[in-house]
């Protein structure tokens, strides 16, 4: 049992599983500064305190959520707010939803539809280019598929897997 009297002093080993996180982790965010060890053994050993399992386990879910090592340094250091920080990530969330809904649409417009001419792959890999984004002359319009809607059931497709050359018989 822990003497009151004494600080808690864990290694990085004993923060780590307390964590949940591997020591190199440990190990990473603290030469990045994000943890500070509350002192040094004489052999040079780091010992963190009760502030440090508090600091690191918030370090780990902000990265766990995605925020960028940076976003988690300014924030540690009070130069922005967790409320500023959610919000950019949360605008940064959302256009890439757009993209992978943008990607999705494509990719099942490929997939179900046969392709009637070289002109409508062009369109199609404009807009896988673009990211949708509107250019004159190109990009998502009414007529495409891709984003307007489902499309009418189309002939089944041929199979397009490759079957092993036959070599004859082995004996």
């Amino acid at each position: 049992m822990q003497d009151d009297s004494q600080p808690l002093r864990l290694t990085i080993g004993q923060l780590a599983r307390q964590v949940g996180v591997p020591v190199r982790t440990v190990r990473y965010w603290s030469d990045a500064g994000l943890i500070d060890p509350a002192e040094r053994t004489a052999a040079g050993y780091r010992r963190y305190d009760a502030d440090a399992v508090l600091r690191l386990d918030l370090v780990r879910t902000l990265r766990e959520l995605g925020l960028p090592m940076a976003a988690v340094r300014g924030l540690l250091a009070r130069q922005s707010t967790l409320a500023d920080v959610a919000a950019a990530h949360v605008a940064a969330l959302d256009g890439e939803l757009r993209l992978l809904r943008l990607r999705r649409a494509l990719l099942n417009y490929l997939a179900t539809t046969p392709l009637s001419d070289l002109k409508e792959l062009t369109v199609i890999t404009d807009l896988a280019r673009s990211g949708g984004t509107s250019r004159p002359g190109h990009g998502i319009s009414r007529g495409h598929a891709a984003v307007a809607g489902p499309r009418p059931a189309s002939p089944a497709r041929p199979d397009r897997t490759r079957q092993p050359a036959s070599r004859g018989s082995r004996h």
